[in-house]
């Protein structure tokens, strides 16, 4: 447990205080601010600094307050939600756009989890203030992403279970761990990876080399900063723990081609394992389930072909996809969704102190609202109605993940002391599910081709 029990070796750490002071930079020019937005900088620097306590008072002005409190107003946009399914289902476009309206007057980011939940779905294109609000926590995505995922244990059971399952995978006579990303963001996942390989160097008495491969899709040619402050800082970690480590950047075909290439001209020993981390809320964001599919893909064809040490694929997925695979129509499909997350904002509420409802906003305009849209629910749907993406695992094979694995994530999400639970299921005990109050979050799953 120990090598996992510190995620933070390469990060400094972020203390969780009651204040917990993200700092504001607003620059004017880049900025500007109308007179209709009727926000104002330094009320939105004192309400991320804790100095407000009537955050409800700034963020509800100018809308009506007296059917926000009532139990039947929260009874009734339970109903509304269902019924925007149906309409949505059965194509009744202007019933669907009447529903909308009548929730967007009802929904709150400080209300009960059904209102916080329909105003995540709905504000994006309507509420000025919660755009600006975004924007505003979006300046301080670093900060505030290292102490969700210090609070919540969405990202450290996704990672801790993933990285299990490649280590116990990995046969002793590889000769490189080469670890392909899906989506390496900011490399949290290898920084327990790393502490992990080189406490297992230590008690076998054998260095074996990490090689770390980051998928670079297309659309994020401006963000090379980033994956090279990443990369500086595994490498800076590793070097600290006497762990030979190599990460690159490359896309998809050319990291296809690179491994043929080597498997050609007979190289090293490499024990590959292809990891996807998709629609978890500490990403912020939620990639195309094309991207997902043709990862995988890709990863079956490549581990198919590499006989000498086969391989591992781990995927962790924070969506509702897979139990809304039984649905026959959108209205259940979105129903589907809407308990998974709001479930998830129910967890966060549970475990965050009540008097920083202003923090828990941000953290969930950043980690919960770019999940939360109608229309990409209803384009998920067309996608799976039309049969697309729903058979990628078929010939693959469960990899068992170990008791020992279950019970060190047990202890890591508090089960007994906290409402979330772990279970073990699927084809050869593969699947590691975290739920909350027995409704899935994350699923964690280890298959080999």
């Amino acid at each position: 447990m120990d090598a996992y029990g510190s995620q933070f070796d390469d990060f400094p750490a972020i203390p969780f205080n009651e204040s917990l002071n993200f700092p504001i930079h607003v620059d004017d020019n880049a900025f500007p601010i109308d007179d209709e937005s009727l926000l104002n900088f330094e009320e939105l620097e004192k309400i991320l600094n804790g100095e407000v306590e009537d955050l409800n008072q700034w963020l509800l002005s100018g809308s009506d307050e007296e059917c926000l409190s009532s139990s039947c107003h929260q009874l009734s946009i339970e109903k509304e939600s269902k019924a925007l399914g149906e309409a949505t289902e059965n194509e009744q476009g202007d019933l669907a756009e009447v529903i909308k309206e009548r929730i967007r007057d009802k929904a709150s980011p400080v209300g009960e989890t059904s209102e916080r939940l329909l105003y995540y779905l709905f504000h994006q294109s309507k509420d000025k203030k919660a755009d600006c609000l975004e924007q505003e926590c979006d300046k301080n995505f670093e900060a505030t992403m290292k102490v969700f995922y210090q609070i919540f244990p969405y990202g450290m059971f996704a990672h801790f279970t993933a990285n299990s399952a490649i280590l116990q995978t990995k046969p002793n006579n590889a000769e490189v761990l080469h670890i392909v990303d899906f989506d390496i963001g900011d490399g949290l996942q290898w920084s327990s990876m790393i502490s992990a390989v080189a406490q297992q160097e230590k008690m076998l008495d054998q260095r074996v080399p990490l090689k770390l491969t980051s998928i670079k899709w297309k659309e994020e040619d401006c963000v090379q900063g980033r994956f090279k402050e990443t990369k500086m800082r595994l490498l800076n970690h590793a070097s600290s723990l006497g762990v030979k480590l190599k990460v690159e950047e490359m896309e998809l075909q050319g990291m296809v081609s690179e491994i043929r290439r080597k498997k050609r001209r007979g190289g090293n020993r490499e024990f590959l394992a292809f990891n996807c981390m998709w629609s978890l809320p500490l990403l912020g964001r939620r990639r195309s389930r094309r991207q997902f599919v043709e990862f995988i893909s890709v990863a079956k064809d490549l581990l198919a072909k590499n006989t000498t040490t086969n391989g591992v694929i781990t995927i962790g997925d924070g969506d509702a996809w897979e139990k809304s695979k039984n649905c026959h129509g959108f209205g259940s499909f979105f129903d589907s969704y809407m308990k998974h997350y709001h479930a998830l904002l129910d967890s966060i509420e549970c475990n965050f102190p009540v008097h920083l409802a202003e923090a828990r906003v941000a953290m969930e305009c950043l980690f919960v609202a770019p999940f939360v849209s109608c229309d990409d629910w209803k384009r998920m749907w067309e996608e799976r109605k039309e049969g697309n993406y729903c058979d990628f695992k078929y010939g693959l094979k469960g990899v068992g993940l170990s008791n020992e694995c279950w019970l060190e994530a047990k202890e890591l999400v508090k089960e007994g002391e906290s409402l979330y639970g772990v279970r073990i299921e699927g084809e050869n005990v593969n699947e590691m599910v975290l739920e909350w109050k027995g409704t899935p979050l994350i699923r964690v799953e280890a298959w080999r081709s």
